[in-house]
């Protein structure tokens, strides 16, 4: 897949998640564990005509996660960041990590050679190994949300909200990168099969 056609992948995800309904009432940390889960059972098991739903409703979970983080951050004393900050700095983050810092993540121009590799040395699929890479950031998200719901008091709210925005940006961006492995395989098969 070449830079361009992830940059159409990219665009056309963080455009779809500024324009998402991303009002929650009174969600909870605590029962974050099943969807977490579900986000990994989604990507590994995807089909072609159900991996773009599967990408939205990852994404859009993960927002609302980092809203629930920030309002539960926000009930120990931290800023408040409203829902239109909290979705336009995920945007900006994600594109400055997918696309300006490109090429620090990309070998030889394969945007996937971490996952490729990784794949080689496990003998699986690149999306194997990018879930493989994932489910670390979101047993990190679901400890971290464990976490805040056993603790009375957070002491240091700032730090653990850096925490999360970075888990919470490395899990977003490994599922929009999914979604561009799972095309590029889609697109070999069919070449192949051809």
């Amino acid at each position: 897949m070449n830079a361009s056609e992830f940059n159409d992948i990219l665009e056309k995800r963080l455009s779809w998640i500024g324009g998402v309904d991303l009002e929650m009432k009174g969600g909870e940390l605590a029962s974050a564990t099943p969807f977490l889960k579900d986000i990994c059972r989604v990507l590994l098991t995807f089909t072609q005509k159900s991996y773009e739903t599967g990408v939205k409703n990852a994404l859009w979970f993960l927002m609302l996660l980092e809203i629930e983080f920030n309002r539960n951050l926000e009930r120990r004393g931290a800023m408040k960041l409203s829902l239109d900050y909290i979705r336009n700095n995920r945007i900006m983050q994600t594109r400055k990590v997918l696309g300006v810092k490109a090429a620090e993540y990309a070998y030889d121009n394969d945007r996937f050679h971490n996952f490729k590799k990784a794949a080689s040395f496990l003998n699986v699929t690149p999306m194997d190994a990018l879930v493989g890479f994932l489910t670390k950031h979101l047993v990190s998200l679901d400890d971290l949300a464990l976490r805040l719901a056993d603790l009375g008091i957070v002491s240091d709210p700032i730090q653990i909200g850096a925490q999360i925005d970075e888990k919470i940006g490395d899990a977003f961006n490994y599922v929009i990168i999914s979604e561009a492995i799972a095309i590029d395989a889609f697109q070999h098969d069919r070449e192949k099969n051809s």
